[in-house]
C-alpha cells in the first residue's frame, strides 16, 4: 500500500498540471499536449477495473511524454478513499473511508477456520524387499475463510503405541479457499518392519487460517488419455494473474467412476509467463504415485484440477 500511495502522490501531481492549476505560480496557465490513447487496462491485486469519473462514465488513461496518466478519482475510490476537488486551493483531497475499513484476515470475525477430512485410504506394499506405508487423505475447507497447509507432521504407531515412522504431509494446494477440497500424502519406506505389520496413523494438524487467498491460473483444454508414458493428463494453462510469472503447480486429482479418489497427479511449469500468456503441459502417471496399479484413462470417472504459483506463508 506504501507503494500506491507514492503512485497516487505522483498521479496527484500530474492532474494539478493536466488541471492547468499550479501553487507556485498561484495563476492558471495554458498548456498544449499530445495524449496517446492505446486501450490502456489497469489492475489492481490481479483485478481488472474500469476507471470512471463523478458522472458514471469511462475515462481511458493515456500517456504523455513517456508517462502514464489515470484518473485519481477511479483509482482512490477503489482503494477506499473519498475523493474531493478543492477549486479555492487547487487541492485534490482524499480521505480514507472510514465504513470500508475491515480489521485484518486473522482477526476478522466473520472468518471460520473449519475443515472436515473427508476421506483418507491407506496401504502398506512391498517396494524393494521392503514394507511401504502410504496416505492419501482428502480435506474439505468447510470454514469461510481460506485456510493454509504448509507441510503436515504425523506418527505412525503399532498397537502398542511404539513409534515406528514419523513423517511429514505434502498438501495439494497450500492454499484451500472456503468449499473447496485438496488432498495430503505420503510415501514412507519402514525399513526393518514385516510386512504384515499393523500402523495407527496420527496426524499433528497445524492448519491455518491464510494470509491471503489462493492465486489461481486458467486451465483448459484437459484431456486423460494414454500417452508414450503411459496415463498423461494433458492441458493448457493461461496467466490471468495480472503480472509476470515464472512457477506455476498444477495438481490434478483423480477420482475412480465409483467416486474413491485415486490419487494425485502434479507438475511444475517453471519458464517465463507475461500476463496473458497460454502454455500446453502434461503430467505422466508413470512420474506421480496413486493408490492404484498401473492407473488407465478407462479407470477414472473424473478430477478436479488447480493451477498456482508457490505463496509461501511464513
Amino acid at each position: 500500500m506504501k507503494n500506491i500511495k507514492f503512485f497516487i502522490t505522483g498521479i496527484l501531481t500530474a492532474v494539478l498540471v493536466m488541471a492547468m492549476v499550479t501553487m507556485v505560480l498561484a495563476e492558471p496557465f495554458n498548456k498544449t499536449i499530445t495524449a496517446f490513447y492505446n486501450d490502456i487496462k489497469i489492475t489492481i491485486d490481479g483485478k481488472k477495473i474500469e476507471p470512471k469519473n463523478a458522472a458514471g462514465e469511462i475515462v481511458e488513461p493515456f500517456i504523455v511524454d513517456g508517462t502514464t496518466y489515470l484518473p485519481v478519482r477511479a483509482i482512490g475510490e477503489v482503494l477506499g478513499y473519498d475523493v474531493s476537488w478543492d477549486g479555492v486551493t487547487g487541492t485534490i483531497n482524499l480521505k480514507k473511508k472510514q465504513n470500508e475499513i475491515s480489521p485484518p484476515k486473522e482477526n476478522n470475525p466473520s472468518n471460520e477456520v473449519k475443515y472436515e477430512i473427508t476421506n483418507q485410504q491407506e496401504r502398506i506394499y512391498e517396494s524393494f524387499r521392503e514394507p511401504r506405508y502410504e496416505t492419501l487423505i482428502e480435506i474439505e475447507n468447510t470454514g469461510t475463510a481460506p485456510i493454509y497447509f504448509g507441510t503436515q507432521k504425523y506418527d505412525l504407531e503399532d498397537k502398542a503405541g511404539n513409534i515406528i515412522k514419523t513423517g511429514s504431509l505434502s498438501s495439494y494446494p497450500d492454499i484451500l479457499n472456503p468449499g473447496e477440497k485438496g488432498y495430503f500424502y505420503d510415501s514412507a519406506e519402514l525399513t526393518g518392519a514385516s510386512l504384515d505389520i499393523e500402523v495407527v496413523f496420527k496426524p499433528r494438524w497445524n492448519i491455518k487460517m491464510a494470509k491471503e487467498d489462493r492465486i489461481n491460473f486458467d486451465l483448459s483444454n484437459i484431456d486423460i488419455r494414454e500417452g508414450q508414458f503411459g496415463t498423461t493428463v494433458y492441458g493448457k494453462i493461461s496467466n490471468n494473474t495480472g503480472k509476470k510469472q515464472t512457477w506455476a503447480i498444477i495438481s490434478v486429482f483423480l477420482y475412480a467412476k465409483d467416486g474413491s479418489p485415486i490419487g494425485v497427479w502434479r507438475t511444475n511449469v517453471m519458464e517465463d509467463m507475461p500476463e496473458g500468456a497460454s502454455f500446453g503441459f502434461e503430467i505422466s502417471g508413470i512420474l506421480n504415485r496413486t493408490l492404484y496399479e498401473n492407473v488407465t484413462a478407462e479407470m477414472i470417472g473424473s478430477y478436479i484440477a488447480y493451477a498456482y504459483p508457490p505463496q509461501y506463508q511464513f
